[in-house]
């Protein structure tokens, strides 16, 4: 894939939401690849360019944190964006260790395209 667009990849166990949020963002100007696990999304990660992983938090066998952290030591270039249920629960955290931004879940498409341009501007931490 070549693309000027940025590049987002969108992790989900929940399908119907991660179509919904998908369908949403490529109505703007981003390339979206999606993933139902993180196995899938490794794929992505391995063989596409990414700008900006979006995951949830609450996944099978992983958090979206622990996913997180594991994207910045291998991909230190990726932004990352969690989306949480419970987005007080992390008051306190020390967040930009795993993550660029936090949003609540759900989220309107509108809210995650101004984080997502927010943490493309941010400079990388």
């Amino acid at each position: 894939m070549t693309t000027d667009m940025p590049n987002v990849l969108t992790v989900d166990d929940d399908s119907r939401l991660l179509r919904g949020l998908s369908r949403g963002l490529e109505e703007s100007d981003y390339y979206v690849l999606t993933a139902i696990s993180v196995a899938e999304a490794g794929v992505h990660l391995e063989r596409e360019r990414i700008d900006v992983v979006v995951s949830v938090q609450r996944m099978p066998g992983v958090t979206g944190l622990t996913f997180l952290s594991a994207i910045k030591e291998q991909y230190p270039w990726i932004r990352r964006v969690i989306l949480s249920g419970t987005v007080e629960a992390y008051s306190g955290w020390d967040l930009s260790r795993h993550a660029h931004g936090i949003l609540e879940k759900p989220c309107s498409v509108e809210r995650l395209q101004q984080e997502i341009e927010t943490v493309l501007q941010a400079e990388l931490r």
